[in-house]
């Protein structure tokens, strides 16, 4: 449950990812070694440059929760995604119950190429 568990779904999601991608691995390896010449503290980590792609490229292939919902609390018009091209305005009355599908939006080919459904974490 998201919330809950989201930062041992993370991690769980992270070494499934270097378990089956031994570059990643290495190139993570070798930032925490040149980064934490001893313990490493908060600010080492939070500048690890790699570190912090791993984690993104993670979160966008396996987030912790593949869904979503929102009521919309007043009425709103959406200048685009409307229509079949996506271009013209949208309307969404106030109560409207949105939901979303995250695992859909973040392997969408039109926004992240191709290869989208492939871990390059220096996307």
């Amino acid at each position: 449950m998201p919330g809950h568990e989201s930062t041992g779904i993370l991690l769980s999601a992270v070494f499934y990812v270097l378990a089956h991608r031994p570059d990643v691995w290495k190139k993570l390896r070798d930032e925490v070694i040149a980064s934490c010449p001893e313990e490493p503290t908060y600010d080492i980590i939070k500048n690890m440059t790699y570190l912090r792609y791993v984690l993104n490229k993670t979160l966008r292939l396996y987030p912790p929760f593949f869904s979503g919902m929102q009521i919309c609390l007043k009425d709103t018009v959406f200048p685009f995604s409307g229509g079949p091209d996506g271009k013209s305005p949208i309307f969404i009355p106030k109560d409207q119950v949105i939901v979303f599908d995250l695992r859909a939006l973040h392997r969408d080919k039109a926004s992240w190429g191709q290869d989208a459904e492939e871990f390059r974490s220096e996307r």
